[in-house]
């Protein structure tokens, strides 16, 4: 089945002026630029955003990275963890119906993960996609949902 892809503004989670999301974007390339040069002996695939304390920022840096590298490559998913308190689903404007906890149940290393149901393609301005992986139904137990065997 054809998946659609939803159109998200590349400044939804901040208001700004022009010039400051121009600013801003370009600390993010410089960001980018400085993970791949640390990376330069071998593929970066994976690519983790956390932090100590609630509050610092995970997800606007999370959600920015992401676009800005999804202009530059192909293929980027975007994975929100936070099952506890997920919040990349509402900078990104999409749905957090289904998302990495129903995937647990069902997930099997064979599937094409950008071709499963709870994966969304979000277009951005520049016509550039994100794939992007919402935390999902909320459980009473994440740290287990996180556990179980694939």
């Amino acid at each position: 089945m054809a998946k659609k892809k939803k159109s998200i503004s590349n400044n939804s989670s901040r208001r700004t002026h022009r010039n400051d999301q121009l600013n801003l974007e370009e600390v993010y390339r410089q960001l980018r630029t400085n993970i791949e040069f640390s990376q330069m002996d071998s593929e970066l695939r994976v690519l983790n955003v956390l932090s100590t304390h609630p509050n610092e920022g995970k997800s606007s840096v999370a959600s920015n990275l992401a676009k800005i590298f999804a202009d530059k490559y192909e293929k980027v998913l975007l994975i929100d963890c936070d099952l506890r308190n997920p919040s990349l689903h509402k900078m990104l404007r999409t749905s957090n119906g289904q998302g990495l906890t129903n995937l647990l149940t069902h997930y099997r290393q064979d599937d094409p993960l950008l071709e499963l149901d709870e994966v969304q393609e979000l277009e951005l301005d520049d016509q550039s996609s994100l794939f992007f992986l919402p935390a999902g139904s909320r459980v009473p137990n994440p740290t287990e949902i996180i556990g179980l065997p694939v």
